[in-house]
């Protein structure tokens, strides 16, 4: 019996010894790619290009082999709307803090001065309408217009002060009330002046804004995707595993870190290379970091249309995005489009126990999948589900990231490449 029990310990350490083994270096690389060096890995001061560089190294480091001499880079070409200075937003004389007391609409353009505010909600809205449309020149040139509809229920008038938002960034500055939690995005375009979402509190009692928005417009820029491959045994068939490493970026000083999204990808990707690197697999298993996901699923986008290889040749695709969780485990897009897979990838897990749940979802254009299975390449898109709740906002750290199920969904996923 003391023997038996001594086993299980030693097993057990083992076993514990083997998960930190993974999850440590997975760690040391979110943290990497979420440093003030990569700037958000977005499209202010070179973030993207760096968080390239970074990615491209641990290609070589594992020696994988390329598509074309040596070069695991995809350039292409994208237009993106950025606020690479310090913004400035005053309330009452008071400092609003960015990200945190107020977002500025990635779509926004440039403002600087004192606007004295105008108040629009549910009550003078069609009031508001009426006077602007009679006005020959622009009646809000000193104005920021201040729009509420925080209290409106019907989904009509709602459409029409999203409408409203957007055709007065071309007049004049707009603060937008919300009253959920703050997410931000990239912009493909630019309108005249900004859009500004705050906190119903923070305008009350306030009769002008002060603002220092600069916006700059980037268009024709160069970012990458980076592609490298282990050969496997029969070397005319392809598994292709993808994460997009670019994020949000910066909104003047404030930086979006992106642990879970897509930090927590990228490293799974990196992680999942170094096995197959070590372990020869069946089929060539091909590694894919998109840029460019968050300004709209381009990079992907761009590699479909400019394949290595052709497309036919991909046996199965899985795509990793917001991999550091899992308290409530994993969903499936496209679960309902392959279910052979899903029913083997389900059953692989009831055995070994790796996730809490396995869920299934149908198609969904939301990550990098999308343009593969459009075009008949048969793909996962898996993410974790449950846990923190951090999302396109500042608050997506490295520190406050769990890794809850990174380990077991690193071998769930190795144990169904297998079994293909």
């Amino acid at each position: 019996m003391l023997n038996r029990y001594i086993n299980f310990i030693i097993f057990s350490f083992i076993l514990l010894q083997k998960v930190v083994a993974q999850r440590e270096p997975a760690r040391e690389i979110i943290h990497d790619l979420c440093s003030d060096e990569m700037a958000g890995r977005g499209y202010v001061d070179q973030g993207h290009l760096t968080a390239a560089k970074y990615i491209r190294d641990h290609f070589s480091q594992l020696n994988l082999l390329s598509f074309e001499k040596g070069n695991y880079l995809q350039p292409f070409n994208i237009n993106v709307n950025t606020f690479p200075k310090s913004v400035h937003v005053s309330l009452s004389g008071k400092e609003l803090r960015p990200g945190l007391d107020y977002l500025i609409d990635p779509i926004s353009g440039s403002a600087k001065g004192e606007y004295e505010l105008v108040f629009v909600n549910n009550n003078n809205l069609i009031d508001f309408l009426s006077e602007l449309s009679k006005a020959k020149n622009n009646p809000l040139i000193h104005n920021a217009v201040v729009l509420n509809a925080t209290a409106t229920q019907d989904v009509d008038t709602l459409s029409l002060f999203n409408e409203l938002k957007y055709s007065l960034a071309q007049l004049c500055p707009v603060i937008w009330i919300k009253e959920d939690k703050f997410t931000w995005s990239v912009g493909k375009e630019a309108f005249e002046f900004p859009v500004i979402e705050v906190r119903d509190s923070s305008i009350n009692n306030s009769s002008s804004i002060e603002l220092n928005i600069e916006n700059q417009y980037l268009q024709n820029i160069t970012t990458h995707n980076l592609i490298g491959f282990v050969e496997g045994k029969r070397k005319k068939k392809f598994i292709v595993l993808s994460a997009h490493y670019d994020h949000l970026g910066m909104m003047g000083d404030a930086m979006f870190p992106g642990a879970n999204d897509n930090a927590s990808g990228t490293s799974m990707l990196l992680s999942l290379a170094d096995y197959f690197s070590k372990n020869k697999p069946k089929y060539n298993v091909v590694f894919m970091a998109f840029g460019a996901e968050e300004v709209g699923i381009l990079g992907s986008k761009y590699y479909t249309e400019n394949p290595l290889f052709p497309l036919d040749k991909i046996k199965f695709l899985i795509n990793m995005d917001i991999m550091g969780t899992g308290d409530e485990g994993i969903t499936v897009v496209n679960g309902t489009l392959h279910k052979k897979q899903f029913k083997k990838l389900s059953k692989i897990n009831k055995k070994m126990d790796y996730v809490p749940k396995v869920k299934i979802r149908g198609r969904a254009a939301n990550s990098d999948h999308f343009w593969f299975s459009q075009l008949g390449v048969p793909a996962f898109f898996i993410y974790t589900v449950g846990g923190i709740q951090a999302y396109h906002d500042v608050y997506d750290r490295p520190e406050t990231l769990p890794l809850t199920e990174f380990d077991d969904l690193h071998y769930l996923i190795i144990d169904l490449l297998k079994k293909m």
